[in-house]
């Protein structure tokens, strides 16, 4: 007996739960032979590999920024702490939006000097007031690491066809494509200077998008390929190795029943010249109606498997959700959705959001995983929070997603093995019973039960 148990493969086990468990850590799970019981199996292959993982997070904002820049100092750190030590969710990937969007304090682009071509009036000094402070307050976070992903919603107002910031069915100018990529790689080399890299940049956010109420231009995919070609040689001239994204919008299904990445990622490709300079697309989830959005992805690697998949942008609309246990499901869904159809990351959106779900210029309130009463400084740590650090706290940078398959449809489960050598496998139950379930991995299994409304990750 001695003999055998110096073999037993221990199994971790963390867990958070409607009933109040927050990632709570349960007593450790033994691997034992198959029983060949007839419990419902969840069989994890980690011989059969997928795509690498590069990371998980949320984004910094201007809003973001004003929230914690009006907490105790406290009260900074402790949030900073949740998001990005090791002993917190570890964040490894994050967006920053590139001049406002429609969480920042105001409208404003780097260069608002009507005609200035050469970009003399170009100027990063007010991101200098609170985002790349909060950026650089999450960089010195003990252990913390990560990349950035830089977005922008909208060019300077002069550059567009309606003048304007916001405006609906606003378009770049064809003249000022050069001016634009020249803008850009400004931006850039700006925030390097600040020691800030940017690894990723979409070349817009919602390239369909015509609400109007925010920020918006939008970049059709005829224009997406003339714009990419400007830019691309402007990147290389200026030595910036940050790779181009398109697209940055909803996945699913649009209104003609086409799946939208794919629809848009079809028409840009079709451009040799522009398709060699692209490494990816950019997805949100919102506006999805159908039962299976995730198809969407799966299409598109299919169809162009070297190109790279990264969700950019989720969050609940409508205000800011305190408490609400189905938000944190619908996270939980959405990244084992993706995961298992071939992305990379996983960004949410605000970091921090104060008890209206703002400040927002344009009265698009949302809700945040962590939420701060700026009045009292309490903070609110939403289900969200929780089931978003069940994946970015043990899916780490280089993990490579294996094989999962399930004989229950409520056990939904996203696993991968991580650079160390160890497996994790995440599963969630949005049921309203306990399910008692075999983890199956070659012949060894463990036999847990996991409760109802729950998210559980099993690490060996």
């Amino acid at each position: 007996m001695t003999a055998r148990l110096m073999f037993a493969v221990a199994v971790e086990v963390v867990q958070t739960s409607s009933d109040g468990a927050r990632l709570q850590a349960l007593p450790s799970l033994v691997f034992q032979s198959d029983d060949h019981s007839s419990l419902p199996t969840l069989e994890v292959n980690p011989a059969i590999g997928y795509q690498k993982i590069i990371g998980f997070g949320g984004a910094f904002t201007e809003s973001a920024a004003s929230v914690i820049g009006r907490l105790p100092a406290s009260r900074r750190a402790e949030i900073l702490n949740a998001y990005f030590s090791p002993g917190g969710s570890s964040y490894t990937l994050c967006r920053v939006p590139i001049g406002s969007c429609d969480f920042s304090l105001n409208s404003y682009s780097y260069d608002e000097t009507p005609g200035d071509t050469s970009l003399t009036g170009f100027s990063i000094a007010h991101d200098k007031e609170a985002l790349i402070p909060l950026i650089k307050s999450a960089m010195a976070v003990p252990g913390a690491e990560f990349l950035l992903l830089a977005s922008p919603w909208t060019p300077p107002s002069w550059m567009t066809t309606k003048g304007r910031l916001v405006a609906r069915n606003n378009h770049l100018k064809r003249e000022y494509f050069g001016t634009y990529a020249e803008y850009l790689a400004k931006y850039i080399k700006a925030y390097a200077s600040e020691g800030l890299n940017i690894s990723y940049m979409t070349v817009q956010n919602e390239s369909w998008s015509d609400s109007g109420k925010w920020e918006t231009t939008q970049f059709q995919p005829q224009e997406t390929v003339d714009f990419v070609k400007a830019l691309a040689p402007v990147f290389a001239s200026n030595s910036i190795g940050s790779k181009i994204m398109i697209y940055d919008h909803n996945k699913g299904l649009n209104k003609s029943g086409e799946n939208q990445i794919k629809h848009y990622a079809d028409r840009v490709f079709s451009d040799g010249d522009a398709k060699k300079s692209i490494w990816g697309v950019g997805f949100h989830w919102y506006g999805e109606t159908q039962t299976d959005p995730f198809t969407d992805m799966k299409v598109t690697h299919e169809a162009y498997p070297d190109q790279h998949l990264i969700h950019t942008e989720a969050c609940a609309e409508g205000g800011p959700h305190p408490n609400d246990y189905a938000v944190g499901e619908r996270y939980g869904h959405d990244i084992i959705g993706c995961l298992n159809n071939w992305t990379e990351g996983w960004i949410d959106w605000n970091l921090v959001l104060d008890s209206r779900g703002g400040p927002n210029h344009s009265n698009n309130f949302c809700s945040a995983p962590v939420l701060a009463d700026t009045a009292t400084g309490k903070l609110i740590y939403n289900p969200s929070y929780y089931y978003l650090a069940h994946f970015s706290k043990f899916f780490r940078p280089g993990a490579v997603v294996i094989s999962t398959t399930s004989s229950d449809p409520g056990l939904e489960a996203a696993a991968c093995r991580n650079p160390d050598g160890k497996s994790a496998v995440v599963v969630m139950n949005r049921t309203e019973k306990p399910i008692g379930f075999k983890l199956k991995s070659g012949t060894q299994i463990i036999k847990p039960t996991i409760p109802p409304h729950s998210i559980t990750t099993y690490v060996f």
